[in-house]
C-alpha cells in the first residue's frame, strides 16, 4: 500500500539534495534529505512514546513546517492524524476531541519540549507534555481526552463525550 509518507520517502531518497521546503520570512530551507532525516527523528520520538498503528494524534498547529513534518512522521508509524484548526473555540475543540479518541494533542507549545519521556506522563507529574500512548485498545466506543499544555500554569482539560458522558470539563 502506498502511503503519503512512503511516496515522500521514495521521492526524498531519489532527490536528497533538491529543495523540499522554503519558508519565508523565517528563511527556513530544507532539502528532501534534511526533511527525511527530521521526519525520521520525529517518528522515532513518537515510537519511543508508544505511538503506532491504531493511535490517533491531533495536530493543533497553524500552517507551518512543523505541521507537515509531524504529519509525515505520524503517517510513517501508522498513526492516524487528526488535523485541528488552532482557531477553534473551546466548545468546538471539546466536541471534536470528545469524539475523535485522540491519544495526544500536539501544539506549538509542546513542540519546544518534546512530549516523549521514559516514564508515564500524567497531569500531576509533567507540566510540559502529553501522555505516552495508552496501552488499552483504541477500539473502545468512546473515551475522554486529556489535553496538556506547556503553559506556565500547566493545566489539563478533559473533554466530556456527548454520547456517554465520560470525562469532565475543567
Amino acid at each position: 500500500m502506498t502511503t503519503v509518507h512512503s511516496a515522500f520517502e521514495q521521492t526524498a531518497r531519489a532527490h536528497r539534495a533538491r529543495p523540499f521546503l522554503l519558508v519565508l520570512p523565517e528563511k527556513l530551507q530544507l532539502t528532501y534529505g534534511e526533511a527525511l532525516d527530521r521526519v525520521a527523528g520525529i517518528a522515532a520520538r513518537y515510537r519511543a512514546g508508544g505511538y503506532g498503528p491504531g493511535h490517533r494524534v491531533a495536530l493543533k498547529l497553524p500552517n507551518c513546517p512543523d505541521y507537515l513534518l509531524h504529519f509525515l512522521a505520524l503517517n510513517s508509524i501508522g498513526a492516524s492524524v487528526l488535523p485541528l484548526n488552532p482557531e477553534y473555540r473551546a466548545a468546538e475543540l471539546e466536541y471534536v476531541l470528545g469524539h475523535s479518541e485522540a491519544s495526544a494533542v500536539i501544539t506549538l507549545e509542546n513542540l519546544k519540549d518534546p512530549p516523549f519521556r521514559e516514564t508515564q506522563v500524567t497531569p500531576a507529574s509533567a507540566p510540559c507534555s502529553i501522555p505516552r500512548a495508552p496501552r488499552e485498545s483504541r477500539k473502545a466506543a468512546c473515551s475522554a481526552i486529556s489535553i496538556f499544555s506547556t503553559s506556565e500554569n500547566a493545566t489539563s482539560t478533559k473533554a466530556a463525550c456527548a454520547r456517554c458522558g465520560r470525562g469532565k470539563s475543567a
